[in-house]
């Protein structure tokens, strides 16, 4: 995967929130697994999907979801949730102290907000309502923030994902109990951890737990941590909202091993992040640290020259022109590049990956 795709994918794709695949005419593929609930009275989502029939749970994603087939959500907003606001880079920094899933070389953040707030959360919802598997989770009562981290986004069934919910505990709980695999005998109990609740679930064919480990908060874990997961997660102090303008950000640690692309030498961070407009325009920002300033410009060239072999023909005119304006620049050893999109360039991205997912008509602002 090179530093440009995963660029140019990351900042459209992470926009979008939905997991969609490369496309044939050349349009960069999306970066990390994008997590986003887009859930309020503006942008109704569709009924959860799950991989294992469970009793009132719709089990198949074979209908393309539309806006006006979402039934309305009742009102699950908990009065008393104030809580604490962090930055973007603060909240991505806390450990959650699980070793044995690995090194975290990898965290995606979604600011829900931040999302939300944008002009298209209503087709972003219909988008993220056809991914199967993860639609369950994407499901969850007012979300306000999604935190994922592991050892590599190539390897879900080792990370660790926290959602954060406005919503009351009781909603929470609820919904975590309709994604109980069919063979799960009810809520678990977890020694040393009482006050923890927790199921087992299926995501995307893989095993997982999910529990609420402290009010607000919910994780999914891989079930082998699940005891020592319970215990860590439940003493650290999760913020309630992401302070950040950023409603996406990505940090990849040696990104050279991680998509065993050469191009990466010398690499040691990878940092991208997106920043919409409550407009409907964006911009995307990414960052690589490099060892030496000189690593750090010859990153930069690459990039330029990947963005002046791909803007033309067929790419140029489908995405209306999204890689006419990608500037990129060297400071000390780190490379910086910036990418714009409009509100037409968005909806234009947005109404293709409709299309390869069979999603649609998008209501489309």
């Amino acid at each position: 995967m090179s530093r440009a795709p995963l660029f140019a994918g990351f900042c459209v794709a992470a926009f979008v929130g939905a997991c969609a695949s490369a496309r044939t005419h050349d349009l960069p593929p999306p970066g990390p697994p994008p997590v986003a609930a887009l859930l309020d009275a503006a942008a109704p989502s569709a009924s959860p999907v799950v991989d294992a029939p469970v009793a009132g749970v719709a089990t198949s994603a074979s209908a393309a979801p539309t806006a006006s087939s979402a039934p309305a959500a009742p009102e699950v907003a908990d009065p008393t949730d104030t809580g604490s606001t962090a930055s973007a880079a603060d909240l991505m920094a806390m450990d959650p102290g699980i070793p044995r899933v690995g090194p975290r070389a990898a965290v995606f953040l979604v600011n829900v907000d931040a999302v939300r707030a944008t002009p298209f959360s209503a087709a972003l919802a219909m988008l993220v309502a056809a991914k199967p598997g993860w639609s369950n989770v994407l499901a969850a009562p007012r979300v306000d923030w999604v935190l994922i981290s592991g050892p590599s986004i190539n390897r879900s069934d080792r990370d660790v994902a926290i959602v954060r919910c406005a919503a009351r505990d009781d909603a929470i709980d609820a919904w975590i109990d309709t994604m109980a695999t069919p063979t799960a005998t009810g809520p678990m109990s977890i020694a040393g951890a009482p006050g923890v609740r927790a199921v087992s679930v299926n995501i995307e064919g893989a095993a997982r737990v999910a529990m609420r480990v402290e009010p607000h908060v919910v994780a999914f874990v891989p079930p082998d941590v699940v005891f020592e997961a319970a215990r860590a997660l439940s003493v650290v102090p999760f913020p309630a909202r992401v302070s950040s303008r950023e409603a996406v950000r990505f940090v990849q640690k040696d990104p050279r091993a991680a998509f065993s692309d050469s191009t990466y030498d010398g690499v040691t961070e990878l940092r991208m992040w997106l920043e919409p407009t409550p407009a409907g325009e964006a911009a995307g920002f990414m960052e690589e640290e490099a060892a030496t300033p000189a690593l750090a410009r010859k990153a930069a060239d690459a990039l330029r020259a990947w963005v002046q072999t791909n803007n033309k023909d067929t790419t140029m005119i489908e995405t209306h022109g999204l890689l006419d304006h990608v500037t990129v620049t060297t400071q000390g050893r780190v490379s910086k590049a910036r990418l714009h999109a409009s509100r037409d360039q968005i909806r234009t991205i947005l109404a293709l990956i409709g299309k390869d997912l069979g999603v649609g008509p998008l209501p489309l602002p």
